[in-house]
């Protein structure tokens, strides 16, 4: 199965490149993240033109998740971290594979959580995250931004720094 995971920056400023993507690639399932858009006005139409099944959860303006796949699933879900519906998480189940796409909070510029409440939303955000997953016990596949990748990664202690 070939998934991909883009954080997209508004997928409507960026449509064209996701189709040529799309050709280009052929992929199963295609993780997005910082859609920029509510669900209804998501590009529907475009995408499944092209075989692909879509699974929201966008709000206006900024963040917002979705995955598109191939495949069609009824399990999908979508977990609200930090008691904010700020549209960070989006899974799908296809088979035995738990697929989730993830928005982090960038945090801001300052790496204090004390003086930046975005940076202690990000702290609290992975927090709830590593709590949530290990409760789960289940094999994941997170699609995050590259830029996160390594703190993920660190935090499942599946490398050191």
């Amino acid at each position: 199965m070939k998934i991909l995971s883009w954080n997209v920056n508004s997928v409507r400023i960026r449509l064209t490149q996701l189709l040529e993507l799309i050709l280009s690639e052929s992929p199963d399932v295609i993780c997005l993240q910082e859609t920029k858009v509510e669900n209804q006005s998501f590009p529907l139409k475009e995408l499944r033109k092209r075989g692909y099944h879509i699974f929201l959860n966008g709000i206006s303006s900024y963040n917002g998740v979705c995955i598109l796949s191939k495949e069609n699933t009824k399990n999908f879900k979508i977990e609200n971290f930090c008691g904010k519906n700020d549209g960070r998480h989006i899974q799908i189940k296809l088979k035995d594979l738990n697929i989730h796409s993830i928005y982090i909070p960038a945090g801001g510029d300052e790496p204090d959580p004390k003086i930046n409440k975005k940076f202690e939303h990000k702290l609290l955000f992975l927090d709830e995250l590593l709590k949530w997953s290990i409760k789960k016990k289940k094999q994941r596949t997170f699609c995050v931004e590259t830029l996160t990748l390594p703190l993920i990664l660190m935090m499942f202690g599946l490398i050191k720094v």
